[in-house]
């Protein structure tokens, strides 16, 4: 992509938004990096800081056909127990993909994940097959939105969903769609998703959250390195057209 920028506009969509790499970055960060070190041995210790997740790309509710109780990770790893809405959180005791160790539903329970739709949880020892019932973010293909206002000067944000990917672009009003450069995987299930990709080689540069609803996603950006500070961690509710 050329560096010969001379605008807002462009700093800040083709650069910033249009650089995003075309296959999601894995989020293992630093909580995975410690999951196998010593921080395990001490996991039931007073002294254990950190806090284990599970990979987000395993998020959605998950079920079984022989087992009443559902749970639901959500996009940073955390489990809830699930019943037509999210319930108590539960605490992840090890983690070490595919393999975790869970304290829910008041038992400790262990989940050996086959891929991203199925799994094998053993509970009092028996072997139970759960498999992710929500559905992900195919349910919104061929949706467009832009932002219901100019997000700085006459500057729209446009939303593409294509493929099961997700692609960004700044628009000069709320009628024309503008062409989109690339498109971007995205980890979760439901109406919640979270993107994180590498900027010019630095990983996780590029990060934020998608909320749907039927008739808009807002999208949040976190992280961008030539992205207005005012403009980070700032809702941006763009309307299906």
């Amino acid at each position: 992509m050329s560096k010969k920028i001379s605008t807002i506009f462009l700093s800040l969509f083709l650069i910033g938004i249009l650089s995003v790499s075309c296959s999601n970055a894995d989020k293992t960060g630093a909580g995975d990096g410690n999951s196998t070190g010593a921080g395990d041995g001490n996991s039931t210790g007073a002294g254990s800081a950190i806090n284990k997740t599970i990979d987000p790309k395993y998020s959605g509710i998950w079920s079984s056909s022989v087992n009443p109780d559902a749970v639901e990770i959500d996009i940073n790893g955390n489990i809830y127990e699930y019943n037509s809405t999210r319930g108590n959180k539960g605490e992840v005791l090890e983690a070490n993909d595919p393999n975790y160790k869970i304290k829910i539903y008041g038992s400790e329970i262990t989940i050996t994940f086959s891929d991203v739709n199925n799994a094998t949880v053993n509970i009092d020892g028996q072997d139970v097959t759960y498999t992710k019932t929500s559905k992900g973010i195919e349910q919104f293909n061929n949706n467009s939105y832009v932002s219901e206002s100019a997000i700085m000067g006459s500057l729209y944000l446009w939303v593409s969903v294509k493929d099961s990917e997700v692609a960004m672009s700044g628009g000069n009003d709320q009628t024309s769609e503008p062409q989109y450069q690339g498109y971007f995987s995205v980890t979760g299930s439901g109406t919640d998703y979270s993107f994180s990709t590498d900027y010019y080689g630095q990983p996780n540069e590029i990060e934020g959250t998608l909320k749907f609803s039927d008739n808009s996603v807002t999208v949040r950006f976190t992280a961008n390195p030539v992205y207005p500070e005012n403009l980070l961690n700032k809702d941006i509710v763009c309307n299906k057209k």
